[in-house]
C-alpha cells in the first residue's frame, strides 16, 4: 500500500478546500492563490511559502496543517498495518496442519477402505465375520462395524476445522487486497478533487465477496480427502453451504477533503464489516459441527455393547457373557492366524487413532494465530478462533476415548476368546473384571 502518495493526494485536498490551487507536477510552487485586491501566494510541497501584498511579504506555514493530515491516515490506517493483521503464509502453515488430522482419520471409501486407517479396518472387517456365536455376534455388530463411521465422523469435525484455516487464510489475503484497493481508490479520489474542485466516488467491489467458500474448497482441491461418513455425522462442510456471503461493494464519495476523508475511513470500517461477515459464517459452521458432536454422541461415541448383552442394565449381566459351556452357544473360533490378525488389526487401528489425536489438537490451535491478539478487526472475539478451540478440545478429547474404547474392545474380545477356550472360574472372572472396566469408561468425557 503506498501511504506516502495516499498522504500527498490527502494534502492536495486540504489545500483545495482552503482555498489553494494545486499543481501536482510541481513541488516549488505546488499550490498558489490570487484575488482581484492584487494579493498573490504559493507554498511548496513541504508546507512553506509565502504571501505577497501590494507594499509586503509574509512568510506561510502550512508544515502544522500537513503533519495533522498525515497523522489523520496514519491513525486512520493504525488497525490496517501488516504487524496487526493475521499473516496469509502463516495461516496456511496452520491450514496445512489443520489438514493433517484429515489424513490421518480417512477410513477410505466405506466399501474399499483405502485412506491411511483403511488397510487396519480392512484386516478387522475380514476376519471379524470368521468368529461366529452369540457373543462374537455381538462383538461384530456393536463393535466391529461401528469403527468406520465413528474414527470418520471424528474426521468430519476435523474438516470442519481445516476449512476454517483454509478459509481464513482466504479471507485475510483478500482484505489486504481490499485495504490496498481503497487506498488507491482514496489516493485517486483525492487527486481529482484536489486537481478539479469536482465530486469524487471510491467505489469497487470488495475482493472478499466469496471468501468462505472460496477458502474452504481449497480443502478438497488441496490434496485433503473428505471422509466418506460427512453426510452421516449430519455435519455440513464450510465449501457445501448455501448460506454464503454475496457481491460486498464498498461505495463512498465525497465533495471536499473533509467529506473524502470520512468516506475513506468509514471505507475501511465496510472493509472490517465485509471480513467480520465472511468470519461469521466460520463461525457459525464451527458452531454447528460443534452442536452436532454434542447432540449426536452415538455418532461419535464407541460404547463397546459387547460388554454387556445389549439392554442397557449394567447390574444383570447373566447372558452370553458368563460362558460356561462353549457349546451352549455355538461358538465357532477360527485358527490361531485368524484370530492374531484380528486383534492385530484393531491394535493397529487403536494405535493409528491414539497418533491422529494431538494432530487434531494442533490443527485447531495453531500458536494462536487467529486469536484476539493476532489482529484488531474483523471478527475478534468469540469469533472463529474460539470455536476451532471447542471442536478441536471436544474431538481430541473424544478421540481419546475412542483409542480407549478400541484398546479395552480388543482386550475384551481376547478375554470371550479365553473363556470360552477354558470354559472356568478364572478366565470368566478375568471377563468380568474388563466387562466391569469398560462399563465406568475410560475417565475421559467430551461430552462433560
Amino acid at each position: 500500500m503506498d501511504t506516502d502518495a495516499l498522504k500527498q493526494a490527502a494534502i492536495d485536498a486540504y489545500m483545495r478546500s482552503d482555498g489553494w490551487n494545486v499543481y501536482p507536477d510541481r513541488d516549488e510552487i505546488r499550490y498558489g492563490q490570487s484575488n482581484l485586491f492584487g494579493v498573490n501566494g504559493n507554498v511548496n510541497k513541504s508546507g512553506k511559502g509565502a504571501a505577497y501584498y501590494p507594499d509586503s511579504t509574509e512568510d506561510l506555514d502550512f508544515t502544522a496543517q500537513f503533519a495533522e493530515v498525515r497523522a489523520r491516515v496514519d491513525t486512520a490506517l493504525t488497525d490496517w498495518q501488516e504487524s496487526r493483521l493475521p499473516e496469509p503464509g502463516a495461516l496456511n502453515d496452520g491450514a496445512v496442519k489443520a489438514r493433517e488430522p484429515i489424513t490421518a482419520l480417512n477410513v477410505g471409501d466405506a466399501t474399499s477402505f483405502g485412506g491411511t486407517l483403511g488397510g487396519y479396518l480392512k484386516t478387522v472387517s475380514d476376519n471379524a465375520p470368521l468368529f461366529r456365536g452369540a457373543a462374537l455376534n455381538a462383538f461384530n455388530n456393536s463393535f466391529v462395524n461401528q469403527l468406520p463411521a465413528v474414527i470418520a465422523n471424528h474426521g468430519c469435525l476435523a474438516t470442519v476445522v481445516a476449512e476454517a484455516w483454509s478459509a481464513e487464510e482466504e479471507i485475510w489475503t483478500r482484505a489486504r487486497s481490499d485495504r490496498d484497493t481503497h487506498i488507491e481508490k482514496t489516493t485517486a479520489a483525492l487527486s481529482a478533487y484536489a486537481e478539479t474542485e469536482a465530486p469524487s466516488d471510491i467505489t469497487f467491489v470488495l475482493a472478499l465477496s466469496g471468501a468462505v467458500i472460496a477458502g474452504a474448497s481449497a480443502v478438497a482441491t488441496g490434496g485433503a480427502t473428505l471422509p466418506f461418513a460427512l453426510a452421516t455425522a449430519g455435519i455440513t462442510a464450510i465449501s457445501a453451504t448455501n448460506d454464503h456471503v454475496g457481491e460486498l461493494r464498498l461505495e463512498r464519495n465525497g465533495a471536499n477533503y473533509q467529506e473524502l476523508m470520512t468516506a475513506f475511513e468509514e471505507g475501511l470500517a465496510d472493509i472490517d464489516d465485509g471480513i467480520s461477515q465472511q468470519e461469521g459464517l466460520i463461525k457459525e459452521a464451527l458452531h454447528n459441527a460443534w452442536t452436532v458432536f454434542e447432540g449426536h454422541r452415538s455418532l461419535f461415541d464407541l460404547t463397546p455393547r459387547v460388554s454387556d448383552d445389549g439392554d442397557g442394565d449394567w447390574g444383570d449381566e447373566t447372558s452370553v457373557f458368563d460362558v460356561a459351556d462353549a457349546s451352549a452357544y455355538e461358538i465357532v473360533l477360527p485358527g490361531q492366524d485368524v484370530v492374531d490378525s484380528l486383534c492385530s488389526g484393531l491394535n493397529n487401528l487403536a494405535h493409528g487413532v491414539e497418533q491422529a489425536e494431538p494432530k487434531v489438537v494442533t490443527g485447531a490451535d495453531d500458536g494462536n494465530l487467529l486469536a484476539p491478539s493476532a489482529r484488531e478487526v474483523g471478527l475478534r472475539y468469540n469469533g472463529a478462533s474460539f470455536w476451532m478451540w471447542n471442536v478441536g478440545d471436544n474431538n481430541a478429547s473424544s478421540l481419546r476415548n475412542l483409542t480407549w474404547d478400541i484398546k479395552q474392545g480388543t482386550a475384551m474380545l481376547q478375554a470371550i476368546i479365553q473363556d470360552f477356550r477354558d470354559r472356568d472360574a478364572d478366565s470368566q472372572a478375568a471377563l468380568d473384571n474388563l466387562r466391569n472396566q469398560v462399563g465406568a469408561g475410560s475417565g475421559e468425557n467430551p461430552w462433560a
